[in-house]
């Protein structure tokens, strides 16, 4: 996930309620958004074990960006509906300029270890509401395979 969600009431989330729809929402689309920020990268990265990371990241943020989904579309919420075109639309993703073709490789991957930890974070603060284990986060995993250059 590479846009920052705003998480203000993600504090305040308690056991047995819902994520609100336009975080689900958020969420979604940011997760989208790292899906395809790391298939670009696994297009253009040099080395093979690298781009199947990438592919496999990808993959796992394709897996979170259907878990959220399904939240949206069983919340409450009549009114918001994911559309990819909004990854663009609300700035998670510039498709003039890709991460990993304005940064390089190390930047691109402090970058994304940066980022995990984040979400990972965000994650842990919405446990209550949502049951987390569905979601089989791999962020961890991810960030200890970046040390040893796989993400």
């Amino acid at each position: 996930m590479f846009k920052s969600i705003q998480t203000a009431n993600l504090n305040d989330i308690k056991h047995g309620t819902n994520l609100p729809g336009r975080q689900s929402l958020d969420f979604a689309l940011a997760e989208f958004s790292s899906a395809i920020e790391m298939l670009q990268a696994a297009k253009l990265v040099e080395s093979k074990a690298l781009g199947k990371g990438f592919v496999n990241h990808a993959l796992d943020e394709y897996r979170h960006t259907e878990f959220f989904r399904r939240l949206l579309k069983s919340s409450n919420n009549t009114e918001l509906r994911f559309d990819p075109r909004l990854s663009i639309a609300l700035g998670f993703i510039n498709p003039e300029k890709f991460l990993f073709e304005a940064n390089d490789l190390t930047q691109f991957t402090a970058f994304v270890a940066i980022n995990e930890a984040s979400a990972l974070r965000m994650f842990s603060k919405i446990r209550p509401a949502i049951a987390l284990s569905l979601i089989h986060i791999s962020e961890p995993t991810r960030r200890r395979g970046m040390a040893g250059g796989v993400v």
